[in-house]
């Protein structure tokens, strides 16, 4: 069942975007990668269902990149539309995706394009904007650039809005883009109002081959060294051994950069925990049953969130998330109790708090 906040938070996003720009009802053109799947992606998905749980096909999505959020979408019937790989550096792929992106926006006639992330913005905007329509950045990192230094093979478009994923953003950008139209709008979220705890716990432990009295550590990020895996690592090396954990991976790299770093990781992990401590999820379609069943979701971010979806999903489902305070992650659970910052990500500040929240 679908939680009714996918339902509100896709309607104040369309409320915001109709209130700084006043273009009344009518569809959303999502421009995106497509290339990974993180938050940004499983935000796209969420679009995309709320179509199907309102009955109003308003969000079309346009890729530059086969992949697993094709993939994902067409199984839901949203259909997406390829129009080409493209790079930074690739002009004639840009080009060429370029023209395929303005005949699927004329096809399409949105009342405004969304372009996901800056590079995406700063390589098609262009394209919506020949053809008259408005143009919405929405950012979901923090820090993010335009390419300035390639301005002139690509021409400079300004958003006629910017939507950021958390007021830290937002802030953010409004340092280096101080007279930007910027608003702000959480990203929404498919989360399921009805389940059964202990059975969820229950099935959890019985798939993994678990025993009932072992305590659950979730994490489930992208394989980056700003995510701070490393750390959380070494935090658990120092946990009391009375303490019966195992530590739940969830996620797979998607490009060469994060496999290299996934792989170097699990052979610190091999020679730093025992085999029987660490449970390698891999890609997980549905988090949902893990976050029920953890007594923590863990992220030893040594870098910050400019939202982190996962934050919130494991908050709304229960699960007390223990993370460092930096970035929007106590914006994201503000009012809510029973979630941890630790002031420094290091190893003995994770372990400390994983011995309170494990006994």
């Amino acid at each position: 069942m679908i939680s009714e906040c996918l339902d509100e938070r896709v309607g104040v996003f369309e409320a915001v975007v109709d209130s700084n720009l006043g273009l009344g009802k009518g569809d959303f053109l999502h421009v995106s990668a497509g290339k990974t799947y993180g938050g940004v992606e499983k935000m796209l998905m969420a679009f995309a269902a709320s179509n199907s749980l309102t009955g109003r096909d308003r969000h079309h999505f346009a890729l530059c990149f086969d992949g697993l959020l094709s993939e994902k979408l067409e199984k839901i019937g949203a259909n997406p539309m390829i129009f080409g790989p493209a790079r930074r550096l690739g002009i004639f792929q840009r080009v060429a995706a370029g023209k395929k992106l303005q005949k699927i926006i004329s096809k399409k006639s949105p009342k405004a394009v969304i372009f996901h992330g800056d590079w995406v913005f700063d390589l098609f905007a262009g394209a919506a904007k020949k053809r008259g329509f408005k143009l919405i950045k929405m950012l979901h990192n923090l820090g993010e650039v335009s390419l300035r230094r390639f301005n002139w093979l690509i021409g400079f478009t300004r958003p006629d809005l910017v939507i950021a994923n958390s007021k830290i953003t937002a802030t953010n950008y409004l340092e280096h883009h101080p007279r930007a139209k910027v608003a702000t709008a959480y990203p929404p979220m498919l989360i399921r109002q009805e389940f059964n705890r202990v059975a969820e716990r229950k099935a959890v432990l019985g798939k993994l081959g678990l025993g009932d009295g072992v305590k659950l550590i979730l994490t489930a990020a992208r394989f980056e060294w700003g995510k701070g895996h490393d750390i959380g690592l070494d935090a658990l090396t120092l946990l009391d051994s009375k303490i019966n954990w195992a530590w739940l991976v969830a996620g797979a790299p998607h490009n060469r950069i994060e496999n290299e770093y996934y792989e170097g990781f699990r052979e610190k992990v091999e020679k730093k925990l025992p085999a029987d401590r660490v449970v390698w999820l891999g890609h997980v379609d549905d988090l949902e049953p893990y976050y029920l069943s953890a007594d923590v979701y863990c992220q030893f971010n040594r870098k910050p969130e400019s939202y982190g979806l996962t934050f919130a999903e494991a908050a709304m489902l229960g699960c007390p998330v223990l993370t460092t305070g930096i970035g929007a992650a106590q914006e994201v659970l503000a009012g809510e109790e029973g979630h941890t910052f630790v002031p420094k990500p290091s190893p003995i500040n994770f372990a400390r708090e994983l011995s309170r929240i494990l006994v």
